[in-house]
């Protein structure tokens, strides 16, 4: 709650790099940040790797940092516990950066049911570079979803 009122009070427009990574954020606590963030449009690159209490609160907070900030180019959701509910809330907020160059979002516990929000989380993201989604229980049946996003991206390494 602290940070989040600190970063409104510093009006922080000129922040570029934010790494909250290996914290205890959990849902509400984001929900806090994002209050504090949520206009700040110079951002470019945050990481909240490693909270493992993340989840989907999380994500869905996390949503009103991403609908505002069309500038973020490098965003690390790598070990945060989304599952494919985190993933659901991320969708539309994550379309609208439409800068994103890297998106980490390893160890996720994404599965099946998240690969097809995947698909359409990055169908239209001509930015994308560098997309991680190393261990994350994908099976074959999350196989046709990961082509089909792969193939609509000409742009990943």
């Amino acid at each position: 709650r602290l940070l989040g009122a600190a970063f409104k009070a510093a009006n922080a427009n000129r922040l570029m790099l934010l790494d909250l990574s290996k914290n205890v954020f959990d849902g509400l606590s984001v929900g806090h940040l994002a209050v504090g963030l949520q206009f700040c449009t110079s951002l470019t690159s945050l990481s909240m790797a490693s909270n493992k209490y993340f989840g989907a609160p999380g994500a869905r907070s996390l949503g009103k940092i991403l609908t505002n900030n069309s500038r973020l180019a490098s965003l690390d959701l790598s070990c945060t516990a989304l599952y494919p509910e985190g993933l659901a809330a991320l969708k539309t907020p994550m379309q609208a950066c439409a800068g994103l160059e890297r998106v980490s979002l390893a160890s996720n516990h994404i599965g099946e049911k998240g690969s097809r929000y995947l698909r359409e989380m990055f169908a239209n993201a001509s930015s994308l570079s560098t997309l991680d989604l190393s261990f994350n229980s994908f099976n074959k049946n999350a196989g046709p979803h990961l082509v089909d996003l792969v193939r609509s991206q000409t742009h990943l390494r």
